[in-house]
Formats: C-alpha cells, sequence, structure tokens
C-alpha cells in the first residue's frame, strides 16, 4: 500500500487527473480494497490466536495447530481477493475523481445501486467482521487477566496483613502496583481496539 497506493494517489491530487496508465491504475485499484480487507482481518485473525494462548494455556498446541493456523491465514487472504476480484469482472475499479485515487468506482449511473450494496457487503464483511471479533476476543483476554489480577491482589493483601512490621512506604507501594496492575491490561487492549479504529475507520467511513 506505502509502495504502490500512496504515491499514485499523492500524484492524483496534486495533478488532479488520473496519475497513471490504466493498467497501473488498474493494478493499484485492485490492491486498495484487497490489501485494507487483509489487513483487518489479519488483525483478527491475530487477535483469536491471542485469545487461544490467554484463555486456553494448557491446550494452545492442541487448539491452535499449524492447520489450523493455516486455515485462518488462507481464509483471510481468500476473503481479501474475493471482492476486489468480483470489482474487476463487473469493471468497478479505476481512478475516482473523488479520492483522486485508484480505487472502486462505478462510472454508469443505473450500476448506481448495485455498487453501493457491494461496497457496503465488502466493508460489513471485513472492517465490521474484524472489528466484532478483535471486541469479543480481546474481551475474553481481559475477562481472564482480571481474574489473576483478583487473585494476586488476594495474595498481596494476606501478605500484607501477615507482615505487620512492614514500613507504610512499602506497604503504600504494593498497593499502588496493584492499583497499576489492575489498570495496565486494560489499557492495553483499549490502546489495540482504539489503534485498529483510528486506521480503519476513516478509510470506510469515506469508501
Amino acid at each position: 500500500c506505502t509502495v504502490v497506493n500512496m504515491p499514485l494517489t499523492l500524484a492524483g491530487v496534486v495533478a488532479q487527473r488520473q496519475p497513471a496508465g490504466d493498467r497501473l491504475c488498474r493494478l493499484a485499484a485492485f490492491l486498495d480494497p484487497f490489501l485494507a480487507a487483509n489487513s483487518m482481518l489479519s488483525m483478527a485473525a491475530l487477535s483469536i490466536d491471542r485469545w487461544v494462548a490467554v484463555v486456553f494455556p494448557l491446550s494452545y498446541r492442541a487448539k491452535m495447530r499449524l492447520r489450523d493456523a493455516a486455515l485462518m491465514v488462507a481464509y483471510t487472504w481468500l476473503h481479501a481477493l474475493a471482492f476486489p476480484a468480483a470489482a474487476l469482472a463487473l469493471s468497478w475499479l479505476g481512478f475516482h475523481q473523488l479520492y483522486a485515487s485508484c480505487t472502486l468506482c462505478s462510472r454508469r449511473p443505473d450500476e448506481r445501486l448495485r455498487f453501493a450494496v457491494f461496497t457496503g457487503a465488502f466493508h460489513a464483511l471485513s472492517f465490521l467482521l474484524s472489528f466484532v471479533v478483535l471486541c469479543f476476543t480481546y474481551l475474553k483476554v481481559l475477562k481472564v487477566a482480571r481474574f489473576h489480577c483478583k487473585r494476586i491482589d488476594v495474595i498481596t493483601m494476606q501478605t500484607l496483613v501477615l507482615l505487620v512490621d512492614i514500613h507504610p512506604s512499602v506497604r503504600e507501594r504494593c498497593l499502588e502496583e496493584q492499583k497499576r496492575r489492575r489498570q495496565r491490561a486494560t489499557k492495553k487492549i483499549s490502546t489495540f481496539i482504539g489503534t485498529f479504529l483510528v486506521c480503519f475507520a476513516p478509510y470506510v467511513i469515506t469508501r
């Protein structure tokens, strides 16, 4: 995307016209939805892997075998390829004047409804699907993290009760670390899901 699409888009914005020949423009237009969908679905696949690793640590190797991982990766690539391949067959790839870039576009007014349904389905089945998977898996991971935090907190409190001679500053530090530990997992997961939205939502909304 950085090597092909972004320089062509910059050239299109500067020149205010199609920045390359029809073949190169169609190639860039094919890569645009393919790479976007592939990136989103790959993040969703990684979140499934993390969910299995955290929630089922003892049976991770049995649940996430090489074949299972290969099937997930194959699905993300086939899913990402399906929509631009369909757009190529329907001649819906080319230079879009509004975006000043080579992307999905339809020039015929009679195809407007079909094209709207197509793009709606594409983004629902790539962005929304990935977002739902991310939320589901990371909320499960957060639940496990909080459970472990509670167990550690109980042990910490029991230790602090037993250590009657402990200095107040040490006790205070232990309680502060306990509070930070509770917030750490929530911050990490919020940052990960937030980054996904910040990176992909503008692209999906404008398209």
